[in-house]
């Protein structure tokens, strides 16, 4: 079903490919694979429905408040291979909303932390600050 799920993928069929990872057991979701895999489709669908980056970065400039335009920016940068770009805007999101979206910006941190591996300097850096600022919150 894992393959299935990385073909359809592949062919950019991200719901069905959702579809099939969540019908897996609980346990098996929870695996450090489907973890990113899952990760992954949220992105290309978050990607997928967002103006272009330069569009959200203009947003941004005039209403900093904007934690949806920063979300899809932060998809549209890691998609694009700006690893540090997108977790500086997910940080951003959780220091000015912590609860945005219940939590996306925090989980979508947490899963590029697991698919980028613990000892990733990113992963140390932006597990340190994301840390300090989850301190400062609560």
């Amino acid at each position: 079903m894992v393959d299935h799920a990385k073909l359809l993928i592949r062919e950019q069929r991200y719901a069905e490919a959702n579809f099939l990872l969540e019908a897996l057991p609980e346990s098996e979701r929870r695996l450090p694979e489907l973890i990113c895999l899952s990760g992954f489709i949220k992105f290309n669908q978050i990607a997928q429905n967002a103006p272009d980056a330069e569009s959200l970065a203009a947003e941004l400039a005039t209403r900093a408040d904007n934690n949806l335009a920063r979300y899809q920016l932060s998809a549209l940068k890691l998609l694009a291979g700006e690893t540090e770009e997108a977790l500086e805007y997910l940080l951003e999101i959780v220091r000015r909303e912590p609860g945005f979206d219940n939590d996306a910006a925090r989980q979508s941190m947490l899963t590029i932390f697991q698919t980028l591996g613990p000892d990733d300097d990113l992963v140390k850096r932006y597990r340190s600050l994301l840390s300090g600022v989850l301190n400062a919150v609560h």
